[in-house]
């Protein structure tokens, strides 16, 4: 294997378009200015050696040709290793070892949010997605959201506080397994997770599994930004603390990363039942992460608008799209206990999470979407049979 390098750059999915473009209830902002390299970490790498098979002795086999190397993180879940370093290192580290494979840490970033203000419910509302795919059955089993964090004290979701952690920024240099640090301000988070499993009460909406227990695995900030380093150190802690057929929602993705993709890979072969959004750049799937990474257990998600009409923002290509997912004018929980609408394919993944939560890993197929770009229509994935 060559050496190789990628640059890692993850992006919240949520759809971005004109502001003449409504969505339904949507109404869309301007993209975000994309990331450019002025926002990377420079000074930190991930590495990985095929050849190495523990974190312990990648270090040691790094340290016997930089002896002053800092190691910040080490991951289990594959043996990866996140260091302090930059261009010299880089050099150093490929010559010595050709066939290490290096990505830097690099800051990510958010769409601008489709969402609108939020909005007041009178009574109970089924959201259409919920119904189409098949909703609304309770499953004992528990959903990770990797994302900006859960409103912890949201009345309409079951959080499990002390499970939920913080990866961004410095924490996600040790972790901090405080559910207060776990809160979400930007909004992306908590609406992710009341699709998942809003409560069947009185009150606002009904998620896929409602009241199912929610973790929030917090690795962007409140403004929707963090690093390829922190999104790692969330599916580790995922590893650790939970266990097989628990089900992990990444609504978020970016440029192809084969560390990214091998990681959440790994997770899959391990029981883990993944939910990945597509993307919402209009463009063959297989160039997103972790959108392309294949395996057990992994199942990546197109977006359609109600009607089945695939959502013109979403990505698409088979492999490694598995099926698609409501995606579009969707109604759930947003932060301070409120709701609203927002649209993309960080909106079509919960849906299949919720599936999965259902079905334990099975789903049955609900027809396929029209005017797929790929020529190959998405089928829709719906709850199968129940445990």
């Amino acid at each position: 294997m060559k050496f190789k390098i990628a640059i890692v750059s993850i992006l919240v999915l949520i759809l971005g378009c004109k502001k003449e473009n409504p969505v339904g209830n949507c109404v869309q902002s301007n993209l975000a200015a994309p990331v450019g390299n002025e926002k990377m970490l420079p000074d930190e790498l991930l590495v990985y050696h095929p050849s190495i098979s523990t974190p312990e002795n990648l270090a040691s086999t790094l340290k016997a040709i930089l002896p002053e190397l800092t190691v910040l993180n080490k991951y289990n879940l594959m043996p990866v290793l996140r260091i302090a370093g930059g261009v010299n290192e880089l050099e150093l580290l490929s010559k010595a070892l050709p066939e290490l494979v290096v990505e830097p840490v690099q800051a990510i970033s958010i769409f601008q949010s489709c969402s609108t203000a939020p909005v007041d419910l009178n009574e109970q509302v089924i959201p259409w997605g919920i119904s189409r795919v098949r909703g609304g059955v309770t499953s004992p089993r528990r959903a990770w959201v990797v994302d900006t964090g859960i409103d912890l004290d949201h009345p309409d979701l079951n959080v499990n506080d002390s499970l939920s952690a913080n990866f961004v920024g410095s924490a996600g240099l040790i972790g901090i397994p405080i559910g207060v640090f776990a809160n979400d301000v930007n909004g992306h988070g908590t609406h992710v997770a009341g699709t998942i499993g809003a409560k069947n009460n009185s009150f606002g909406v009904i998620g896929m599994a409602p009241g199912c227990e929610l973790v929030s695995v917090k690795v962007l900030d409140d403004d929707g930004r963090g690093n390829s380093g922190d999104l790692m150190n969330g599916l580790e802690y995922i590893n650790e603390n939970g266990d097989p057929g628990d089900v992990v929602n990444l609504s978020l993705g970016g440029a192809n990363s084969f560390l990214l993709n091998q990681m959440v890979q790994t997770l899959g072969s391990r029981g883990f039942l993944i939910a990945i959004a597509a993307g919402n750049d209009r463009e063959d799937a297989s160039g997103t992460s972790p959108a392309s990474a294949n395996g057990a257990n992994l199942y990546t998600v197109s977006a359609f608008y109600k009607g089945d009409n695939f959502a013109s923002f979403s990505n698409f290509g088979n492999p490694p799209i598995d099926g698609s997912s409501p995606g579009v004018d969707i109604l759930s929980t947003l932060p301070d206990g409120k709701y609203g609408y927002s649209s993309g394919t960080s909106m079509a993944a919960p849906h299949m999470a919720g599936v999965l939560l259902i079905s334990q890993g099975e789903h049955n197929n609900g027809g396929q979407v029209d005017n797929d770009p790929d020529g190959n229509p998405d089928p829709i994935l719906i709850v199968g049979a129940t445990p």
